[in-house]
């Protein structure tokens, strides 16, 4: 969540996050500070111009709780008088038993024109695509990309919150089994729910995350159907 920063936030921003007791790690750099549940692996960032909740989890009603804690909490904390940006990003795999070949065909005829005279212009072996649609829906703005992906090129496209969400003293045991548990072959969705204005209304958040959270679940699923008539698990 996005906000107008303001002088008195520096005064403000650690009496506010010593409300979140849930994080047992924490760090600062004075003019921002990280906090770390790696039990969870989720954290929570406050910084002079905006705040955000991630978690490396499937756990829905985590998030619930954690992200309606941290919208009840810091806005009044912090003396926010309204936000500039709603933000709700998730990143999804599909995993699948076919070849990283076998996909790209699929996924071509699915997501590109087959305009003849356009597949004339281009070759008939394509050996990889990426897939990028910005589009609006009311009020809401979407970023949306969609690709194939092979096992090591997932954890660039994951992003796993490494710093943050891995205890340090474990840290490379547990990201190696967090590696050896991608396919060998997926589709990547990340889609970024958005919305922005000048003055959105801070009883609006709440309402905004609720809408986000079907928005994007239900996009990623209808995707996928679409490619492939199967439902998705969300994943990170």
């Amino acid at each position: 969540m996005r906000y107008n920063a303001k002088l008195n936030f520096f005064d403000l921003f650690m009496p506010a996050a010593m409300q979140f007791d849930e994080y047992k790690n924490w760090e600062t750099d004075r003019i921002s500070i990280k906090l770390r549940d790696f039990e969870k692996h989720c954290s929570l960032l406050i910084r002079h111009r905006d705040f955000a909740y991630a978690q490396d989890s499937s756990d829905v009603e985590m998030e619930k709780e954690r992200l309606g804690r941290t919208l009840k909490i810091l806005p009044q904390a912090l003396e926010i008088e309204h936000f500039i940006r709603f933000g709700y990003r998730r990143r999804y795999l599909s995993n699948l038993d076919i070849t990283f070949e076998s996909l790209i065909p699929i996924l071509y005829v699915k997501l590109y024109s087959q305009n003849k005279t356009l597949r004339t212009v281009l070759s008939e072996k394509i050996d990889d695509l990426y897939y990028r649609l910005d589009f609006t829906e009311d009020l809401y703005q979407y970023h949306v990309t969609i690709g194939p992906v092979r096992r090591e090129e997932i954890p660039k496209h994951i992003g796993y919150n490494i710093e943050n969400h891995l205890e340090p003293k474990i840290r490379d045991k547990e990201y190696q089994k967090i590696i050896e548990g991608y396919p060998d072959v997926a589709v990547f969705t990340d889609i970024d729910f958005f919305r922005v204005g000048k003055k959105l209304k801070i009883e609006e958040a709440g309402t905004f995350v609720e809408l986000a959270r079907q928005k994007v679940h239900e996009l990623a699923n209808n995707l996928d159907n679409y490619i492939f008539k199967t439902e998705i698990e969300d994943k990170k």
